[in-house]
């Protein structure tokens, strides 16, 4: 999940992250997800109520 995060600058990896994502959109879309929880887990609930507005813009 690290190349999720913090993108490798070797070229092969690179290759390997954009054909999975392409292929597999559902496991990059729900590596997304646990990236995004681990976030959300790691701010006050103020400011998670404020990022999770309905209709808000930034």
């Amino acid at each position: 999940m690290l190349d999720h995060i913090i993108p490798s600058s070797d070229a092969q990896a690179i290759q390997a992250s954009a054909e999975l994502k392409a292929t597999d959109s559902d496991l990059w879309n729900r590596i997304d997800a646990v990236v995004l929880q681990g976030m959300y887990a790691t701010i006050s609930q103020d400011i998670l109520q404020l990022i999770l507005a309905v209709d808000d813009t930034v």
